[in-house]
């Protein structure tokens, strides 16, 4: 894997989707969103909610740092939260 220029591909401004589209998607199922978003993105499903009924819907980012790097997936945190 070709590393990445940390100087280069971190992003501190950061496109969100409006949040009124958040609570309409809120009200959806999981899969009718994954169907919608053309089948991206899932998970496996040995990923399940910690408590039966358990919900979460929000914007993610994706963050990239070498193995073992906790201190960059820190760094890459705290520029998201300021």
């Amino acid at each position: 894997m070709k590393e990445h220029d940390l100087a280069s591909t971190v992003r501190t401004e950061i496109e969100r989707v409006e949040a009124i589209v958040v609570e309409a998607a809120r009200k959806l199922p999981a899969a009718t969103l994954h169907e919608a978003g053309g089948k991206i993105g899932a998970l496996p499903a040995a990923i399940t909610p910690v408590a039966p009924g358990f919900r979460i819907c929000g914007t993610a980012i994706t963050g990239f740092c070498r193995n073992k790097d906790g201190g960059a997936s820190k760094s890459d945190m705290q520029c998201l939260i300021g």
